[in-house]
């Protein structure tokens, strides 16, 4: 999936899940990657709503986006 239109999320629980709905409600495209993610996002991927990878993050992860936003539980991971 490429694409500089498209708004990276890192995190698919309960602070991701906010940050997604937010940019959806912007119309943003939203793909997101997380190992695990709520039943609430994973509901968004089956709609088609967004676009969902449940695997471990990895810097690749930031090419192609026109912004990545940083939205887990780990601190270290969102700095």
């Amino acid at each position: 999936m490429s694409t500089m239109e498209t708004i990276g999320v890192v995190g698919a629980g309960p602070i991701g899940l906010e940050k997604i709905e937010g940019l959806l409600a912007a119309n943003a495209k939203v793909h997101v990657v997380a190992k695990h993610a709520v039943p609430e996002v994973q509901e968004l991927a089956a709609e088609g709503a967004i676009t969902l990878e449940e695997r471990e993050y990895t810097p690749d992860d930031l090419v192609g986006h026109l912004l990545v936003v940083a939205a887990t539980e780990d601190t270290e991971l969102n700095v």
